[in-house]
């Protein structure tokens, strides 16, 4: 699904889009590939060399990923670059895949620098940058991330995207001491470490590490990622890590999550793509199917007396089962702010998020709430739900499949 029928077409406030898949390519400058959308070396920039030995390059996405980034903005979307490098910066910080260079780099051709090459166009910036680093080698990254916050300010979104084992190897307490010195948000995903955090292969470890990643992130808001699709394998995931809509009315998931952890703030599902074909409720009308993410965003924006346990009409969710599998593992600013409604005024080139919902206490208030972001490779990550007093955001990462 292209990224701006994704915009136009759900309830996601943040879209991240996947993305930076290496430090440094050809010429020095980053490599990115969004599949089918912008690829090489159909986008190839006119007269550049061949893609490096990694097979990416930088490309020219200004007439494709550029202008869905434009519509996506002039929504009131939150676009964010994901950075999920498939190799590693030196350890010395030198060189064209030091930090200090990685990060002008990225500053100038995707942020508010310059650059004759900018991906986008020259004038289209994303409205921020996430971490999405799963590589198990912190080799700079704390540099990048530094000289990233102090280049950006307080204008644009940065975030992290970590598994949700704790503590990550990454975004612990070592590397980050004071975490929102650094990010706006984290979203931890629930995906492919079922020993540790998966919902059905370990429930009590699902719930002791929201709890850990509560405590730790706090005052930031924390988002839940998960995956938007029941078969593993084509989400990143392990069976059992699919949380069923069924699940979130008969375990009132929504109301225990912000139980278990004060700065919870919604939900992040992965991908967009698939989220935008599965329509699980089998008692909704033909003409009116609710996306999974549509599900999750009822959950979190009406009152406690309409879901979870309560949920009943238009509400409820009679589940289409997920399809058998017999699969058992994959191959495959600084701010000191806990509200997302101040995350969103002060970050920087897209418009105005469309609406806001204020929840007392720990409940859903009504309304449609405001929306953050969601990502693109082409997958995407679900809903954010946070506490100003409250405000609920619906992300989603999108793969570009």
């Amino acid at each position: 699904m292209p990224l701006a029928t994704l915009c136009r077409t759900t309830q996601y406030n943040i879209i991240h889009i996947k993305g930076i898949l290496s430090y440094s390519t050809v010429k020095g400058f980053p490599g990115v590939d969004f599949n089918k959308y912008c690829s090489f070396p159909s986008q190839a920039f006119r007269g550049w060399p061949l893609k490096s030995a990694n097979g990416l390059s930088l490309l020219d996405c200004s007439a494709t990923v550029g202008k869905d980034i434009t519509v996506c903005q002039s929504l009131g979307k939150k676009i964010i670059l994901t950075i999920d490098p498939l190799d590693f910066m030196t350890a010395n910080g030198t060189g064209t895949n030091g930090a200090p260079a990685v990060a002008d780099n990225i500053w100038n051709l995707f942020l508010g620098g310059t650059s004759p090459n900018r991906p986008f166009g020259p004038s289209v910036q994303v409205d921020g940058l996430d971490f999405h680093i799963w590589s198990n080698n912190p080799n700079g990254v704390v540099d990048l991330a530094t000289r990233l916050r102090t280049l950006m300010g307080q204008k644009y979104l940065f975030s992290a995207s970590p598994r949700c084992a704790f503590p990550d190897f990454l975004i612990n307490a070592q590397y980050f001491p004071t975490l929102s010195q650094t990010f706006d948000y984290i979203t931890t995903f629930f995906l492919a470490t079922p020993n540790q955090c998966g919902f059905r292969a370990n429930p009590t470890g699902f719930w002791q590490t929201l709890q850990d990643w509560s405590t730790f992130t706090q005052p930031l808001p924390l988002i839940v990622g998960l995956a938007a699709w029941p078969v593993a394998t084509v989400i990143l995931a392990t069976p059992g890590d699919y949380v069923n809509v069924t699940d979130f009315q008969s375990q009132n998931l929504v109301a225990n999550m912000r139980a278990t952890a004060p700065n919870f703030a919604g939900f992040s599902v992965m991908d967009a793509s698939l989220d935008a074909v599965n329509t699980p409720c089998k008692n909704d009308e033909k003409g009116s199917l609710r996306r999974y993410s549509d599900v999750l965003w009822q959950q979190l924006t009406l009152p406690e007396s309409q879901v979870g346990v309560n949920s009943a009409g238009s509400v409820a969710c009679l589940a289409v089962l997920p399809p058998k599998t017999t699969t058992t593992s994959t191959t495959t600013t600084t701010t000191t702010t806990t509200t997302i409604d101040t995350i969103l005024n002060a970050a920087g080139t897209g418009a105005a998020a469309s609406s806001t919902s204020n929840i007392p206490n720990t409940s859903a208030g009504s309304g449609s709430g405001k929306q953050l972001a969601s990502t693109t490779k082409t997958t995407g990550s679900g809903a954010i739900s946070c506490k100003t007093g409250t405000l609920v955001v619906l992300a989603a990462l999108m793969l570009m499949v």
